[in-house]
């Protein structure tokens, strides 16, 4: 309970950090929808990094949607991501790192989520300190 907590109070305060390089226009409603699949695990492994397959469900309204990040599996911190009216997508955030594995470990990393949207095909790639993950989702 108490790591939940922390947990809750370090997001807060780091929910200033983010960044993003480009701001394209946003895309509306033309790519709302529910879009599901699985998730592959491309780099990292064991514990920070959670199952290296999961499903994947991300719903999309009026253009964003929060791609569901394994903070500290199970724990999720949900990133919240614009898609361009092109079906691009990009979005770079601070999280703290509440399991440091070695001295050397930075109290915060950053995660980027990036992909693109293409017909009813949603393929996401997300990649923080130590793992690196691909999504590719389906609009039902």
């Amino acid at each position: 309970m108490h790591r939940v907590v922390t947990s809750a109070i370090v997001l807060a305060l780091l929910g200033g950090c983010a960044a993003s390089p480009r701001l394209a226009p946003p895309a509306g409603r033309q790519f709302d929808g529910v879009y599901r699949g699985n998730t592959t695990l491309l780099r990292g492994w064991g514990f920070p990094c959670g199952d290296p397959h999961l499903p994947h469900e991300i719903t999309v309204r009026n253009g964003s949607f929060a791609y569901p990040f394994q903070l500290d599996p199970p724990l999720e911190m949900p990133v919240a991501v614009r898609i361009a009216a092109d079906g691009s997508f990009y979005r770079a955030e601070q999280y703290p790192m509440l399991e440091r594995l070695f001295p050397s470990d930075p109290p915060t990393a950053w995660i980027t989520v990036r992909g693109r949207i293409v017909g009813s095909t949603l393929d996401a790639t997300e990649k923080d300190l130590r793992c690196d993950r691909r999504s590719l989702l389906v609009r039902r």
